[in-house]
């Protein structure tokens, strides 16, 4: 969600998993998806409030780039997903009722190294 130019979607594909990206930007989608395409990763134009989530298994979002009335739109969007879902951020983890956190790993982005988190969709507590 908010796949920019698509580097996350090619580093998934790498990994073996099936990639979908919705971009608000038209012009980055424009530019990249023929490129993307021969990977079998697809990118479009859309707002990520509004892409279906049931059937992921794994979120990323650059959190960091969004406004808070982004964020607030965007967790109650993911309250949509399976429970067990996996989300991925930058820099900060989704600080929300139902998002379970599993830990926080440095990783190297084009302007430099910042905490990635990786959260669980969890919308009732696990058994203890």
């Amino acid at each position: 969600l908010g796949a920019g130019r698509g580097r996350v979607l090619l580093a998934a594909r790498w990994w073996g998993a099936g990639a979908h990206g919705v971009e608000l930007l038209a012009d980055h989608v424009a530019r990249v998806a023929p490129w993307l395409q021969p990977a079998g990763i697809t990118l479009t134009v859309g707002d990520m409030t509004r892409e279906p989530l049931a059937d992921a298994t794994h979120i990323f979002c650059n959190w960091v780039a969004f406004s808070p009335e982004t964020k607030a739109r965007l967790v109650a969007h993911l309250r949509t997903c399976k429970p067990g879902t996996r989300i991925i951020t930058v820099t900060r983890p989704i600080q929300a009722e139902g998002f379970t956190g599993h830990g926080w790993h440095w990783m190297l982005f084009t302007w430099g190294l910042e905490k990635v988190w990786l959260q669980e969709y969890r919308p009732d507590p696990m058994p203890v």
